[in-house]
């Protein structure tokens, strides 16, 4: 015979069911024995209703003590009940030890809490069951430039090092500009090295003193002419100034020189923007691109993630707190990764961050940050992973 929700319209409207087995206890082992009711007349059809949630039950486990069960005894191993409308009630016995036909049931049925795997948190305890990991370095590697793909040195899996190259676009154009503003780089070094302008003022400086003397001697003797005199200050005065000028036109130079650098730098720099490497150590995640392909700048050509660091991302609500958020930060905690289905990992954490705002659902969002571990050569952890968070408070 079916024992379960068959028997369900007893429970729930408290009328015995005149079909119903009867539970009485037998022998002083606890085993529980049914006992069929026969000959009795069914009660009038009552309608049903499906308890709300506020409904309180007692729904317990029959207990065999004896090692082999006897026939006909009910051996169970528990019982749910979903509080929103009918499920599966498996084989169970109401608390009553021996709830004959006519008696009605003492308590309604109770549904049980979601959660009740988990032990409760205890004073002084936070705990955060909807947890779930995060990568902290997850970059999208886009193209920085048009063109065409030439080299694409990526596959999805791939272990890389910082620095590694991972894609090449065009560059022979980059490339031409280099070589241009190398030339033109070299010739304004050259130049403005060349001082023979400056020497070459100051020779003339000194050739228009001495002149200007010899002529200021001859007009002393009363044999030049006073303007004779005037011109030779006026030399001396260009020669004077000519100098400075020389100086300044090197000047000048020097700085045509760093431009021409620039312009070198510059050319390098688009060279370099087509050349995509690895910014950290890291896994392709994703590649979205083909060699030969064209490109525009910001496409993304990849993924690439950082397996060695994660954050446990959680969110602690107001009514668990029992101290000022800002003060959770530092804190050492213990995190339950669930790698699969009965499997999980237990390693520790420290909160990194804890929200600045209170979110609208009522809590805090915070983070502890983690070391991946590995087995076998490959990473344990992988974001997305649900996590439970117990943070001890004091």
């Amino acid at each position: 015979m079916q024992v379960g929700c068959d028997y369900l319209p007893e429970a729930i409207t408290g009328r015995p069911n005149p079909t119903a087995p009867q539970l009485e206890p037998a022998g002083p082992t606890g085993q529980t024995v049914l006992v069929e009711q026969t000959n009795q007349s069914p009660p009038p059809a009552t309608p049903l209703s499906w308890p709300s949630s506020a409904t309180s039950a007692s729904v317990t486990t029959a207990t065999v003590d004896a090692a082999t069960p006897a026939e006909g005894v009910i051996q169970t191993s528990g019982a749910s009940l979903d509080s929103q409308g009918p499920g599966t009630l498996e084989a169970a016995v109401l608390e009553s030890p021996a709830l004959g036909v006519g008696e009605a049931p003492t308590a309604g049925l109770e549904v049980p809490a979601a959660n009740r795997s988990q032990p409760p948190a205890q004073p002084g305890q936070i705990i955060i069951n909807n947890a779930y990991l995060r990568f902290v370095y997850d970059s999208p590697i886009a193209a920085p430039a048009d063109g065409v793909i030439v080299e694409l040195q990526a596959e999805e899996g791939l272990i890389v090092r910082k620095d590694a190259l991972l894609a090449r676009i065009d560059d022979r154009l980059a490339q031409s500009e280099l070589e241009v503003t190398t030339k033109e780089y070299e010739a304004a070094v050259e130049k403005a090295s060349d001082r023979s302008e400056i020497e070459f003022a100051k020779a003339g400086y000194d050739v228009a003193k001495e002149e200007l003397r010899m002529a200021k001697e001859v007009d002393a003797r009363g044999a030049g002419s006073e303007s004779e005199l005037l011109k030779k200050g006026l030399e001396f005065k260009r020669a004077e100034l000519a100098i400075p000028v020389a100086e300044i036109k090197n000047r000048q130079d020097h700085s045509a020189a760093e431009v021409a650098k620039a312009k070198q730098g510059a050319a390098r720099v688009q060279i370099d923007l087509r050349r995509l490497t690895a910014p950290f150590d890291g896994m392709i995640a994703e590649k979205q691109k083909e060699q030969y392909e064209w490109v525009r700048a910001g496409d993304t050509l990849l993924r690439l993630i950082s397996m060695e660091q994660l954050r446990v991302v959680g969110q602690v609500r107001t009514s668990q707190l029992s101290q000022a958020p800002h003060e959770l930060v530092g804190m050492v905690g213990t995190i339950d990764i669930e790698l699969y289905p009965g499997r999980v990992e237990r390693v520790n954490g420290k909160v990194g961050y804890v929200s600045p705002t209170l979110e609208s659902s009522g809590g805090y969002k915070i983070w502890l940050q983690i070391s991946n571990i590995q087995a076998n050569g490959q990473w344990v952890f992988r974001e997305g992973m649900p996590a439970r968070i117990e943070l001890q408070t004091r």
